[in-house]
């Protein structure tokens, strides 16, 4: 949750309420439903829930106006895109618990398509 405020925050501040609530709406309803097919395919539906889709997104958005539209002042820096980016493949292990990834990898393709965009 500290990353949603984090990333949520500097998406609002520097593009506006509306394109963050866009944003939102639309990496949560296509990462839960990433998710809900994935698990549907494998077997396993169950409820899905969670916020880590809609952190991905996010964190991808601001990762590509980094690099592709560095004069609208969003930027994660190299150490946050390592860390997430690790973040995401240990999930993949199974160490750290039942994680939601399929929310995870949409989510962040959500991001980088809006951010590349130019949305």
């Amino acid at each position: 949750m500290l990353w949603l405020a984090r990333f949520g925050t500097m998406i609002e501040v520097r593009r506006g309420t509306l394109r963050l609530a866009i944003l939102y709406l639309i990496a949560a309803a296509v990462s839960t439903y990433g998710e809900y097919a994935w698990m549907e395919r494998m077997g396993e539906v169950k409820i899905v829930l969670g916020m880590s889709g809609v952190v991905y997104a996010m964190f991808g958005y601001i990762w590509m106006k980094e690099l592709y539209e560095p004069e609208q002042g969003l930027g994660v820096g190299t150490g946050t895109v390592r860390l997430m980016i690790l973040w995401l493949f240990l999930c993949m292990t199974g160490v750290v618990g039942s994680i939601a990834n399929a929310a995870h990898f949409v989510g962040l393709a959500v991001g980088i398509a809006l951010g590349v965009m130019r949305f």
